[in-house]
């Protein structure tokens, strides 16, 4: 039986979606879990899950990712490609611009 992971209702399989995807994934349902429990700390969180704390750290990182790159990334095929190295081995500006701008994406307006 092969591993499954649930998205929005739907059943993905997990072997076969690409390490980013993973982890993106990974970093939503782990924020979910956080949300759920707000007092439990990281550290704890990733003792639980059996992640090293700073890979999680890095995995956590990924939920505050613009939506539009988020989107992007689930995409099938994806929209664009970036590695997950990338992603994980710089820490990620906060601000979805400058997210973009890391990553060689046009300036996008966010404003409401």
């Amino acid at each position: 039986m092969s591993l499954h992971k649930v998205v929005d209702g739907e059943k993905l399989k997990w072997n076969r979606l690409t390490p980013l995807r993973r982890r993106l994934i990974l970093g939503f349902q782990l924020l979910d879990k956080w949300e759920k429990n707000p007092l439990k700390s990281g550290l704890t969180l990733s003792e639980e899950e059996s992640i090293d704390r700073s890979l999680f750290l890095k995995i956590m990182g990924l939920v505050n990712l613009a939506p539009d790159i988020v989107e992007a990334v689930m995409e099938e095929p994806p929209a664009f490609d970036f590695s997950i190295k990338k992603l994980l081995s710089h820490r990620l500006p906060d601000d979805w611009n400058e997210q973009r701008k890391f990553l060689g994406l046009r300036k996008k307006n966010y404003a409401g």
